[in-house]
């Protein structure tokens, strides 16, 4: 069908249907083109908005809700920010600011920028001083290995974890672990699970005697760990609490502790209940570690025939929850019977479960004849 013409007053034409619509089609897209360019023009604004001013606003909405920025640290997010000033994810939504951003890493963008270097813009003066005002420091600083100990045990005792329980071995998860927290739970404040934090607390006990290469804690910085439980005086090595926090570990992934023998390695005391070598290596564990030894030295240490720290009352009961006995108790003649079958392939225990039946057997003997 042909076009239909459009006649203006007066006989003269104005053009087709099919011209018109060419028309509003280009007056459409020149409307589209106004707004995308208004749309750039907003983002351009907001792009003119520099990281500085943007850490200097999100910083002054994080005070008005009570959150110290002055304890920034590189890796935090707003979220573990706010959470060393008691103040929750909820709260930080609720000012319209993303608990995940990475609040540390502009701080030290900002630091770079200050120095002259990175790629951030440089502060301005007013900026510099607005940033000092809110007690948060530009200049270069050391890093301070005491400080993050402090506050990577502070977090982990806001979800629960007793820090007091920390040991040379523990990374956070096994640390963790010991309080029934997860790797998740851990993971949910910034922390990384295999970080080693028994290792840095070594450091920081060496570092404290005035030993390692580490910088001495302050009093400020000794008290703040001793609040915590954290002891930093030399210790006597305490093989029980070892142990201890070792069947905890173990525990945690569903071994069964109370069937430790002498001879069990953690990877034979892990199979008894189908618990893999791998399993027990992803906990930060010696899969070979002679732990039916450690077991067999508190029995001595208990008994006062072996010298080391003595067991306490607490350590005691703790043993007992977890179904170790550590008490000489008699054996039947059954018990003796299958502990030498069961250790056949042992030369020297099946010697001694031998001796010790045939001197069942001649007590039983003994016994008869008098009666």
């Amino acid at each position: 069908m042909p076009d239909r013409e459009i006649v203006e007053k007066g006989g003269k034409e104005r053009g087709s249907t099919k011209q018109i619509t060419t028309l509003f089609e280009i007056e459409g897209m020149l409307k589209d083109f106004v707004e995308l360019e208004e749309e750039i023009e907003e983002i351009e604004e907001i792009q003119n908005e520099t990281a500085v001013e943007r850490f200097i606003n999100d910083s002054k909405k994080l005070q008005r809700i009570g959150v110290e920025q002055s304890k920034i640290v590189d890796r935090d997010t707003i979220e573990t920010l706010a959470k060393k000033s008691g103040i929750s994810k909820e709260e930080v939504e609720k000012i319209g600011l993303d608990p995940k951003q990475k609040i540390g890493k502009q701080l030290t963008g900002i630091r770079c920028a200050y120095r002259g270097t990175g790629t951030y813009k440089k502060p301005t003066e007013e900026q510099v001083k607005e940033i000092t005002e809110m007690g948060i420091s530009l200049e270069k600083q050391e890093k301070d290995a005491n400080q993050e100990f402090i506050e990577d045990s502070k977090q982990l005792l806001g979800i629960g974890v007793d820090v007091s329980k920390t040991q040379s071995r523990d990374t956070i998860e096994t640390l963790a672990k010991k309080s029934g927290i997860s790797k998740e739970e851990v993971e949910k404040i910034g922390l990384d699970p295999k970080q080693k934090i028994g290792d840095k607390l070594t450091s920081i006990r060496k570092a404290y005697r005035g030993k390692g290469k580490g910088r001495k804690p302050t009093e400020e910085q000794v008290k703040e760990i001793t609040e915590m439980g954290i002891i930093l005086e030399k210790q006597e090595r305490d093989a029980t609490q070892e142990f201890i926090d070792l069947s905890i570990s173990l525990q945690g992934i569903g071994v069964d502790v109370r069937k430790i023998k002498q001879k069990d390695t953690i990877e034979t005391l892990a199979k008894k209940s189908g618990i893999s070598k791998e399993e027990v290596e992803k906990i930060g564990l010696n899969s070979k570690q002679k732990i039916g030894n450690k077991l067999e030295h508190i029995k001595r240490l208990y008994k006062g025939s072996r010298n080391g720290k003595k067991l306490t009352e607490e350590q005691v009961e703790e043993l007992e929850k977890m179904g170790i006995s550590i008490e000489s108790k008699k054996r039947t003649t059954k018990e003796i019977v299958q502990a030498s079958i069961e250790s056949l392939t042992d030369i020297e225990m099946a010697d001694r479960e031998d001796a010790a039946l045939k001197e069942l057997i001649q007590k039983e003997k003994t016994t008869n004849k008098a009666k």
